[in-house]
């Protein structure tokens, strides 16, 4: 499973949640946290191990609290509920847009 780019990461959230309901699997646990944050798209995956490593108070709160629901609500505080407005978002990022590719002469 992995998100699109047509998809909000709130949007994503959801499907990804009710996805490990339907297996079975525990939503808290940090393993489930861990895969949902790689299978983000890479600018939005980026932006949120950014703001973690740096408003993270200390290691111990943060694995206390890395859940699914914990990396949405970061997401969602620096990326809103509009997809379409993630590109802006995250131009500074390089790799984000496919226009960012470099040619080799």
């Amino acid at each position: 499973m992995q998100m699109s780019n047509k998809e909000s990461i709130g949007d994503y959230s959801k499907k990804f949640l009710q996805a490990v309901y339907n297996a079975g699997l525990p939503s808290d646990d940090p393993r489930i946290a861990d895969r949902f944050l790689a299978s983000l798209t890479l600018s939005v995956q980026t932006l949120i191990r950014v703001t973690v490593a740096r408003v993270g108070k200390n290691k111990a709160d943060t694995n206390e609290k890395w859940t699914v629901e914990y990396i949405t609500q970061v997401g969602r505080d620096i990326l809103g509920d509009d997809n379409k407005l993630y590109a802006e978002a995250t131009a500074l990022i390089p790799g984000a847009n496919k226009s960012d590719t470099k040619t080799s002469i």
